[in-house]
C-alpha cells in the first residue's frame, strides 16, 4: 500500500476490521510501507533538516520523490523473495504507482489506483486551472447550502487584520492570518468538508467580560489541527513540483500564484 501525500506515513491501524484493509486481507497479505522521509523511514522534520543550509535542503530532498519511493519498493519486493507484487496507491500513492508502471511493469501483477492520477502529458498550469475551477465550484456550494457563513468569514477575516501584525497566535504555535484561514479551504474538497467547514466557522468568536469580541480558543485549537503540515512539512515542500511531467516540462515555478 502506498500513501497519499506526498509526507504522510502509512496507516497505522488499530485493527483489520472493515474498510479497504479488511477488504484487502480477504485476498492479500498487506504491506504498509512508510515511504522515504515519512514513519520509521528516514523522516523530514523541521528537526532534521534544520542544520542544512537552504540549497542542501533543496539537494536533499531530491532523494525524496516517486522515483526513489519505487527503488525502495523494489528493494523490498526483493528482500521478501517475491517475483511479483500488486500495488494499492492512493492519491500520491497513485502517481508512485504510475512511476513504478514506468520503471518496473515486470514486477507488478497488478495495480488498483484511487484518486490519484499524475498528470500525464498535461501541464501543471493545466491542473491548476482545472483545480481552480473545482475549488470555485465547491465554494460555491457551500455558500448556497450555508449562506450565512459568508458573513462568519469575512467576520473572521477582518476581525485577522484588525490585530496587531494581523495575526493570531495559533495554541500550538505559529500564527493565524487571513490568508492562512482561507488556506481552509482545502477542507471543501473532502467527502464532508462542506459541513467541517460550517461547524469549524459556526462559534468562531466568544465574548470575554471586560474585553468584549475575541477568537474563541477552541476555534484556533480546531484550526491548527486542520492545518497540521508542520509535522509532515514533504507534504508542502514537494506538493507542488509532483504535477510535473517529467525533466522536460522544468520546475513548477510556483505555478498556482502564476494561473491565479
Amino acid at each position: 500500500f502506498l500513501q497519499g501525500g506526498p509526507g504522510f506515513p502509512a496507516a497505522r491501524p488499530l485493527n483489520a476490521k472493515g474498510g479497504w484493509l479488511g477488504r484487502a486481507l480477504e485476498e492479500y497479505r498487506v504491506f504498509l510501507l512508510d515511504q522515504r522521509g515519512t514513519g520509521c523511514s528516514t523522516p523530514i522534520t523541521a528537526q532534521t533538516l534544520r542544520n542544512l543550509g537552504p540549497q542542501e535542503q533543496a539537494d536533499y530532498l531530491t532523494n525524496f520523490r516517486a522515483d526513489s519511493i519505487v527503488h525502495d519498493c523494489e528493494e523490498l519486493r526483493a528482500a521478501l523473495g517475491l517475483k511479483k507484487w500488486s500495488l494499492l496507491g492512493q492519491s500520491f500513492g497513485g502517481f508512485c504507482s504510475l512511476t513504478y508502471l514506468s520503471l518496473f511493469p515486470e514486477r507488478l501483477s497488478s495495480v488498483f489506483i484511487t484518486g490519484g492520477l499524475a498528470p500525464v502529458m498535461q501541464s501543471a498550469d493545466e491542473v491548476y486551472r482545472a483545480t481552480f475551477r473545482r475549488v470555485a465550484e465547491r465554494n460555491r456550494r457551500y455558500y448556497q447550502r450555508y449562506p450565512g457563513d459568508a458573513a462568519r468569514v469575512r467576520a473572521i477575516v477582518e476581525h485577522l487584520e484588525g490585530l496587531p501584525a494581523g495575526a493570531a497566535s495559533l495554541p500550538g504555535g505559529g500564527q493565524l492570518t487571513a490568508r492562512r484561514f482561507l488556506s481552509l479551504g482545502l477542507m471543501l474538497g473532502g467527502g464532508d468538508g462542506i459541513e467541517a467547514m460550517h461547524w469549524l466557522v459556526e462559534n468562531a468568536f466568544v465574548d470575554v467580560p471586560g474585553v468584549g469580541k475575541e477568537f474563541d480558543e477552541r476555534f484556533l485549537a480546531k484550526v491548527g489541527a486542520e492545518q497540521s503540515f508542520d509535522t509532515n512539512p514533504i507534504y508542502w515542500l514537494l506538493h507542488e513540483s509532483i504535477y510535473c511531467d517529467g525533466p522536460e516540462a522544468g520546475a513548477s515555478a510556483w505555478f498556482p500564484d502564476r494561473i491565479l
